[in-house]
Parts: structure tokens; sequence; C-alpha cells
């Protein structure tokens, strides 16, 4: 099977963009180019990749379809193999993205972004910011090597190194009643209004929580914000149940609210590091790995760490 990655590249583009014309435009290559190099592709392939619509551009057919998802697959791994051979011959430089849910972003990457810089001032960590499901799909798509994460919903592909633990807890406005009590339990919120952190099994999760106790939460707002979640709370708007903890206990419109610990033993989530399984990594991608763990944990995961779903070490730098 002859094929070249330029022809996949082209192919992912006009796909992406639904129409040769644009897929030229973007990459600055000519349409009979591009139009040549996917033709080349579907007969190497021996079978048609587009559907072609007059006037309306370009559909996948069901091979298409695959065979877009394993392309992309594979530039990612070229982009990386590039990225390897140019760290050995010129050092590490360039840019690494590191996805992280959306929730933990603003507690993990700054620092971790900042120490990057510091130490090697010409790598610089990107970050996506996204919820679980995007997370997973991200790692899937090769858009990135890398993520942190909890442990939600993660599937047999996806290897998880746990490094803290973030139990639930209530968060209330600085004038509830409730903030007068050291613990509070699940059914002296049932009746007050719940603010629901609205993200793809997130919600699941805090469901599950009053689930487990026979309850149902009198859930009246929803949000995939976390700030929105602390300025409708500390607003006076409801309660609502999180688990990672900020350091700063006031919301952007600076109102103030108050965490209150759950007395019930509920399940906790695990903040940590995810990947592919059997993953190679760029020595970047090691720096990055190495340095979350020691601002974490201050030692490397793996066999000494009874918490992670996989004890198989991560890889040495």
């Amino acid at each position: 099977m002859n094929f070249t990655l330029k022809q996949l590249r082209y192919f992912v583009l006009s796909a992406e963009l639904k129409s040769v014309t644009r897929a030229s435009q973007k990459a600055n290559i000519s349409q009979p180019s591009i139009s040549a190099a996917i033709a080349e592709l579907e007969a190497a392939l021996d079978t048609k990749l587009f559907t072609r619509h007059h006037a309306k551009g370009l559909s996948l057919t069901a091979i298409g379809h695959q065979v877009f998802a394993e392309a992309k697959r594979l530039l990612a791994q070229a982009d990386r193999f590039g990225q390897m051979t140019n760290e050995f011959v010129k050092g590490l430089s360039g840019t690494l993205e590191v996805g992280c849910l959306l929730t933990l972003a603003p507690l993990v990457m700054p620092s971790l972004m900042k120490s990057i810089r510091a130490h090697y001032p010409n790598l610089t960590v990107g970050c996506r910011e996204l919820d679980v499901k995007e997370v997973v799909e991200g790692l899937r798509e090769g858009a990135f090597e890398i993520a942190i994460t909890y442990n939600l919903n993660l599937e047999a592909d996806i290897s998880f190194y746990g490094v803290r633990s973030f139990p639930p807890y209530a968060l209330l406005s600085r004038q509830h009643p409730l903030t007068q009590h050291a613990r509070v339990n699940l059914r002296m919120l049932a009746d007050e209004p719940m603010i629901l952190l609205d993200l793809p099994y997130t919600r699941d999760y805090f469901q599950s929580i009053f689930e487990s106790a026979g309850i149902a939460p009198n859930i009246v707002y929803r949000t995939t914000s976390p700030q929105m979640v602390r300025s409708m709370v500390a607003s006076g708007m409801g309660y609502s149940i999180l688990n990672a903890r900020p350091p700063w206990r006031h919301s952007f419109d600076d109102h103030q609210y108050a965490i209150v610990e759950l007395s019930e033993r509920l399940p906790t989530l695990r903040m940590g590091l995810v990947h592919l399984k059997d993953h190679v990594f760029t020595r970047a991608a090691q720096i990055v790995i190495k340095e979350f763990e020691m601002q974490n944990t201050g030692r490397r995961l793996g066999t000494t760490d009874p918490d992670a779903v996989s004890t198989t070490p991560l890889p040495q730098v």
C-alpha cells in the first residue's frame, strides 16, 4: 500500500473543512494538487473516501470516517516523531500541549507552566481546558500526549496515575445558616436549591452521590462553568457540591462563599495524569510528567503509589 503523509494531511484537512477549495486556501496549495493527492490516496487504499456534492462540498463515506480517525492518529505520531528528532538535535524547544480538566486547570496548570518555562526557556507548555469526555477524545485523536483529569469514566485504552484525592464538599454562601455547622449531611441539603456543575460524566458523579443516600437533589440551576457555580452560590442562589478546592473564598463579583465538609462517606475523586496505554513519550512530555509529579507528590509515581489505577511506572527522565 503506497501513500504519503502529505496525502494524508491533505485528506484530513479537506475532511475537516468539508471542501477541497477551502483546504487549498488554508494550506496555500493549489486545488488540483490537493484533489490529485486525495485521488492517489483513494487509489492506494482502493476505496472511496469522499462523497462529492455539487456546489455543497464533501462528506466522508462510512469507510472515509474510519480512515479519517486513523489518519489523524498517524499524523499525530508523525508530528511527535519529528518533535523527538528535533529535540535530540537542537534540545528541548517548541510547544507541548497538555489537556486538563477545566475544573482543575486553574489549580495545577499555572505553576506547572511557569516552572517548565523557568527551567526550559525554549519549551512552552500549552493548556487545553476541557471536560472529561473531551480529554479522552483529545488523547485518542492525538491532540496531546498527556492530560490531567479525575478518574472518571476512563476506559481500558487509557492509563491513569493518581496523585491527589479530592473528597466532595458542600459549597454555600457565607451567609447561609448551615455554615454554622462544621459538617452537614445530604439530607440537610436535600430541600435546598442546588446549582449543578453540568459537565459530561461530572453531572453523573454528583447525582450518584445523592442516589447512594436515597435522596433526590433539588436541582434548580445548571451551568458548565465552575466559576459560574461559585458566583451563583456566593450570591445566595443555592448550594453546590464540588471536589476541587481553590485557596480563595470569593467569587469573581467579590461575594464570599464557604466550604463545609460532608459527614457521609462518599466516593472521592482522584486527580492524576492520563495517557494512551503503550504510548512512547517525547522528551518534552517526560519533563512535564516529572515536574507534575514533583509538584503534587514530591516523588515519582508507579509501583509506590497504592491508589494508582495502573502500577506500570511512568518513563524515567
